[in-house]
């Protein structure tokens, strides 16, 4: 089949996975055609599929492109829709569900607020000083 035309070969096998994700290859898979180099690969045997997304061609022992192994991100992954209340409360332990966006605003910002404003400018005088200290020290040494 090598030598006929393309629009006679028979179709190749496209393969879709996330990234490192095993996935199986066609039958007669014998190289991963990857952007660093062809990886050998072993009829039958799951591998790895590569960390970034991307198309890569499957090959076989004659170098003929027999498929193509599709990287790409779990769907899940982009689902942007709100999640249940149930949902939320289940998969981050009993949490809190907020509803409403002024409560959260509320409830984020409610805690005490320490003053620090004192407290910042006692350590930044005290700095001062030391810095004042060490540069005067070193002065004294540096005469000759």
């Amino acid at each position: 089949m090598a030598d006929a035309p393309p629009s006679t070969r028979a179709p190749g096998k496209s393969v879709a996975s996330p990234p490192v994700s095993p996935v199986r290859l066609p039958g007669s898979a014998r190289r991963l055609v990857l952007p660093g180099g062809a990886m050998a690969v072993t009829a039958g045997v799951p591998v790895e599929a590569p960390l970034d997304p991307g198309v890569y061609f499957v090959t076989d022992a004659a170098s003929d492109t027999v498929g193509v192994l599709m990287v790409r991100a779990d769907p899940r992954e982009s689902d942007l829709r709100t999640a249940a209340p149930g949902v939320t409360r289940a998969s981050l332990g009993g949490a809190r569900i907020v509803e409403e966006e002024l409560a959260l605003v509320r409830a984020a910002f409610s805690g005490r607020r320490a003053e620090l404003t004192t407290l910042l400018l006692v350590v930044a005088l005290l700095l001062a000083v030391v810095e004042l200290m060490l540069a005067s020290a070193g002065g004294a040494r540096v005469r000759s």
